[in-house]
């Protein structure tokens, strides 16, 4: 118990001490956040300046796509035309050359219809069966 008021002194006697040394630490961290400011001013400062830079080099792609995007739009109805006048001039064309193999078709029915037989025995053959009886 008799070590107890002198364990008292000393941490009030501490206490004082750090308390004096309270107006230093507070100078120290107030010149620390002082550079710290200025660094980070700098720093923002420098961030905005290539914000800028940035924005100088976007801004002409942004025009860049917008002629890019027209012309592709562009392109895209050209394409549906050229399809539109495909599809409508090969169906023509096809209904033609329908229509022509179908004339085609006729005549090789009425040539060969008229065409003697390959099979059957040709004049001389006929001529030697009206002779020989065979």
């Amino acid at each position: 118990m008799t070590d107890l008021p002198r364990r008292l002194a000393a941490s009030i006697g501490n206490t004082i001490d750090a308390a004096g040394e309270l107006p230093v630490f507070q100078q120290q961290v107030l010149e620390h956040l002082g550079s710290m400011d200025q660094v980070m001013s700098e720093h923002l400062a420098s961030m905005d300046e290539q914000t800028a830079a940035l924005v100088d080099l976007i801004r002409p792609m942004g025009e860049d796509i917008a002629r890019l995007n027209a012309r592709v739009v562009a392109i895209e109805r050209r394409i549906d035309a050229l399809a539109q006048s495909l599809t409508t001039e090969v169906g023509g064309q096809l209904t033609e050359a329908n229509a022509t193999m179908m004339r085609v078709e006729r005549s090789v029915k009425t040539i060969s219809d008229r065409v003697p037989d390959p099979d059957a025995p040709g004049p001389i053959a006929k001529a030697r069966e009206a002779i020989t009886g065979e």
